[in-house]
């Protein structure tokens, strides 16, 4: 008993009722009286869960009512012998040696859950002891057409909308519920009091095509299923979820407190609700029903949901349940798109998906030709020694242009740039965009094969090459103009001025096509992205505005043209009036000559993928501070840390894109804060003129703090892909919140959160493609063309650790033991070099899942190369000295790495040459350029042109 007051019985209530009880103690129930007046107190029973379920609660509430208005006569009152202990003696005995109807239970149990993937759960950082939250369900008032409308009970219907709403917020494969059922042998117990309760399993059924009556009936199916086989039993099940790595994170409980009554003869009794917060589950969804009154709360682990999280399952599960309210009245979406937000809510995410309005149409020409006009003495293009001002910039295109013209072709036709990074490159885009056509960027280096699909897939209808031998080496497929000569039969300077004079006045307009970008395809073969004017525009303007060029900037072109990313770094300059600093061929192999570059040639404005930062920001910085005023990163998710460690480098801001090629260059921007938090810098907001929703699996907008995939849409949007009409329409869908009939969506296969601020965080991929070093992969595209040899019978591509870094790595099942050097040469013969696995990994079988896939997780990293022989090793101090540091850069001993062996067979990459190169230069000083090192990455090469350098001793 405790004397207290009112007030202080309130507080004390929660924590003595958590209270545990003593292992030792054979009696599992407490009571506490809290007495504040001679006439008012309050009655505290606690009982442990392993004792009593809540039947027997009620039937102890009923047993103490009884026995207060009739005390039992002294000694009275014996156990029946047929009481809880004899249930649990019958119950391992039945388990013991079960009978066909028994063992048909425990299987039926085991299969529910076997093969299933709950997926890991979320972490939200805080305490995991804390206690758990508690928010009270805002349910509708009448429940009863939503029961009538599918058909089943009230516990059918919570059930059916509280699986729906966890499969629509739910990132997870498979979602668990778990819920308590009375066992059916409690009936030859009927006076007995104890646990007769089993928590069963629920797996929520997907979404699939079935509408919501639909799934309603199949979660009443299953529930009815799964009463069939209460009291079977459960070890199976729950070893069966452990071998799975499943984990049960909701619960749903259905509790008739109207039978628990006290009745005390002479005293009005009121009960009052308590409700421990344990904690013990991720989500408990404890629904309350007395007569014609529920109630329901939601109790969610802090650690594993913040607040708004929990706020948004509970107003979900409302909005579902309205949503099976409306069956009976004829409304029955698929189940996969029933909307999950309440109307005001809807129109604030609405909302926060667009970014500020898109300025007015200005196309590239335009803008280029004012600043040529205005200032044609100032500096356009600088690369080495080669200088363009605006005037000869203007020249120059305008010659590329007229020759175009001269081809007869039909104004918007594509035009590949078979051209390097060059000041060349530059004019050429422009000469292109001057023509009134679509230029298409291809790598010069591409294998031939690829090389002619590229043109073909895109409908190039001509080729720009450096030279004449280049162009004489694409076998006149397509008409070719070389950059380094004039074309006899096309016309002079004078008269390509007065052409420009006439095609300059048909500007582009804003639904023509712009330029058109390649990216890698699932089947084996690249897909070409078509991107109109408007979209390009509105980028380069929206750069612009926002960050604040102006015509003293200098941008450095560094990203490889057949990049989208590489766009923004050559024409925003030339519609604001700066200058394009193209870099060298190798400025992305060298960090070191790199940082001095952008120095001597006074940079402002800089763009790395992560990767290449990281490796930057591992050389000195500038000792007298650097020019560049803002560095920009994309391609990659960025690291809070990194970006710390470039803004302190450069002395300047880091602002982080994002943005598929299907979308014209970026659709969101987000400038790291000085003292933000740490882990991924988030992607931030959308552009001027973009969209980026985050929807759930039928499309439906998912409330802030649920991730979901990024749609994205707006004036950024591409055209679709050329010559792919079904993945387009795959791809590019109805806009599903815009009355206008032509307005699309594309689906990035991005998944993404909102923040509760708008803010947008990149979470990863949804489906088979990855990023290497900034490079937007298809891991079936290479999978793909490795399924074409004839030797291989199976493959899976995936992404692996070696060394300090990712590399690809290739799984494949050969038909003969010496399959591998044919395949390499296969894939050397048909991907470009940043698609070549660098391993191949033959296998007798693949490892699967209960579900018969492919176990990515459990293949087998690639087997360390093998020991070279003494024939290998290297042979002079100065090759040991280089092997040593060899080691180091793979991340491996300097017993493994031969001496005539490229880095690169031996699981290096660019980055770890670049890596190798810095190790290089402190082992021996001035080392050799780092493009020798690429042209001949051996240990013993490393030697021979050191000796010829005169540093060190002979290679032998």
């Amino acid at each position: 008993m405790h004397a207290t007051t009112r007030e202080q019985a309130a507080e004390l209530l929660a924590g003595t009722a958590a209270l545990p009880f003593d292992p030792a103690a054979p009696l599992r129930l407490a009571a506490h009286l809290f007495r504040w007046a001679p006439d008012e107190a309050l009655l505290l029973l606690v009982f442990d869960h392993v004792a009593v379920d809540a039947p027997s609660v009620a039937m102890l509430l009923s047993e103490l009512s009884r026995y207060c208005a009739e005390p039992p006569a002294p000694g009275g009152g014996e156990l029946p012998e047929e009481g809880y202990f004899a249930y649990a003696l019958e119950q391992r005995a039945r388990f013991a040696r079960p009978d066909a109807e028994t063992a048909e239970g425990a299987a039926f149990w085991t299969a529910r859950v076997t093969g299933l993937d709950t997926g890991a759960a979320a972490r939200t950082g805080r305490d995991t002891d804390g206690p758990a939250g508690e928010l009270v369900v805002d349910l509708p008032a009448d429940l009863t057409p939503a029961v009538t409308a599918t058909g089943g009970s009230l516990f059918t219907v919570l059930m059916a909308a509280y699986c729906l709403a966890l499969r629509h917020l739910s990132a997870a494969a498979d979602v668990l519920v778990s819920y308590p059922a009375i066992d059916p042998w409690r009936a030859d117990y009927e006076d007995a009091v104890g646990l007769f309760t089993d928590m069963l399993l629920l797996r929520a059924p997907d979404l699939d095509d079935r509408s919501l009556s639909g799934y309603a009936a199949e979660v009443r199916e299953e529930l009815l299923a799964g009463f069939e086989h209460q009291g079977a039993p459960l070890a199976g099940m729950h070893r069966a979820l452990r071998i799975a790595g499943g984990e049960v994170r909701a619960m749903l409980s259905v509790h008739d407190v109207g039978a628990e009554q006290l009745t005390l003869p002479g005293i009005a009794v009121e009960r009052v609700p308590i409700h421990p917060q344990t904690g013990k589950i991720d989500l408990l969804l404890a629904v309350e029903v007395a007569g014609e009154r529920t109630r329901a709360r939601l109790q969610y682990r802090r650690d594993r949901h913040t607040d708004e999280q929990a706020g948004t399952i509970a107003a979900a599960f409302r909005v579902v349940l309205e949503a099976l309210a409306g069956i009976a009245v004829g409304v029955d979406p698929p189940a996969a798109r029933v909307e999950l937000l309440p109307r005001a809510e809807r129109e604030r995410v609405l909302a926060l998906a667009h970014g500020p309005a898109a300025a007015a149409f200005v196309p590239v020409t335009r803008a280029f030709l004012e600043h040529a006009r205005r200032a044609p003495q100032n500096t356009a293009v600088l690369a080495g020694a080669e200088r363009l001002d605006y005037r000869g910039l203007e020249r120059a295109s305008a010659r590329i242009a007229g020759r175009l013209h001269a081809l007869g072709l039909p104004r918007g036709s594509t035009v590949a740039l078979c051209v390097p990074r060059s000041a060349g490159y530059v004019t050429a885009a422009l000469g292109v965009l001057r023509s009134g056509h679509a230029f298409l960027p291809v790598d010069p280096e591409l294998p031939r094969t690829r090389l002619g699909f590229v043109l073909a897939d895109a409908d190039a209808a001509a080729v720009l090459v450096q030279t004449a031998e280049d162009a004489a080496a694409l076998g006149g497929r397509l008409p070719a103009l070389a950059l380094d000569e004039s074309d006899p039969a096309g016309p002079t300077p004078d008269a390509a001025g007065s052409d420009a004079a006439a095609f300059d006045a048909e500007e582009p307009g804003p639904a023509d096509a712009a330029y058109v970008i390649t990216t890698s395809g699932s089947t084996g073969l690249p897909k070409s992205v078509r991107v109109p004017h408007r979209a390009l525009a509105n980028n380069l303007h929206w750069k612009a505005d926002t960050f604040g060029f102006t015509a003293a900037d200098r941008f450095h072109f560094k990203t490889p043209p057949v990049f989208d990313a590489s766009v923004w770094e050559y024409l925003v300059p030339l519609t604001v009036g700066a200058s394009v600093v193209v870099a060298p061929a190798w400025a992305h192999r060298d960090p070191a000559a790199l940082a001095a570059e952008i120095a001597a040639q006074g940079v402002t404005v800089v763009q790395f993928v992560p990767t290449l930062l990281k490796a930057l920001l591992a050389e000195p910085a500038p000792t007298g501070g650097s020019p560049v005023r803002a560095v920009f990163s994309g391609g990659e998710a960025l690291d809070a840390a990194v970006a710390e460690r470039a803004a302190r480098w450069f002395g300047a801001p880091v602002v982080n894109l994002y943005g598929p090629a299907e979308a014209a260059i970026d659709v969101t921007s987000h400038t790291v804060a000085a003292d933000g938090p740490a882990g991924r810098v988030p992607i931030g907001r959308p552009a001027a003129g973009a969209q980026v929703h985050v929807l759930g699996r039928g499309g439906q907008l998912l409330p802030a703090g649920v991730p979901g995939e990024l749609w994205v849409g707006g004036v950024p949007l591409a055209d679709g892909y050329v010559n792919r009409r079904e993945l387009t329409g795959e791809r590019f869908v109805p806009h599903p919140f815009d009355p206008d009939p032509q307005a699309r969506l594309y689906r990035t296969g991005d998944l993404g959160v909102r923040r509760a601020d708008g803010t947008l965080e990149f979470l990863g991929r949804a489906d088979g493609q990855v990023k290497l070093r900034g490079i937007r992969l298809e891991l079936d595209e290479i999978r793909a063309v490795a399924l074409d040899h004839p030797e291989v019978r199976d493959a899976v591509a995936r992404l692996v650790t070696a060394g300090r870094e990712e590399m690809l790595a290739l799984y494949f099942l050969g038909e003969l033991p010496d399959t591998r050097e044919r395949l390499r040469d296969h894939l050397a013969e048909r991907l470009p070099a940043a698609l070549r696995p660098g391993a191949l990994v033959p296998l007798e079988a693949f490892p699967l899942t209960g579900s018969g896939k492919v176990d990515t997780r459990a293949l087998p990293a690639p087997p360390p190369a093998a020991p070279p022989g003494p024939a290998d090793l290297p042979r002079s101090e100065t090759e040991r000295r280089i092997a040593a540091r060899w080691a180091e850069a793979l991340g491996t001993g300097p017993e493994q790495v031969p001496r005539d062996v490229s880095l690169f067979e031996l699981g290096g990459s660019s980055l770890t040459l670049i890596r190798l190169h810095r190790l290089l230069r402190t082992e021996f000083g001035t080392v050799l350029p780092i493009t020798d090192l690429f042209s001949s990455p051996t240990v013993a090469a490393v030697a021979e042109a050191l000796k010829a350098a005169g540093q060190h001793e002979g290679s032998s």
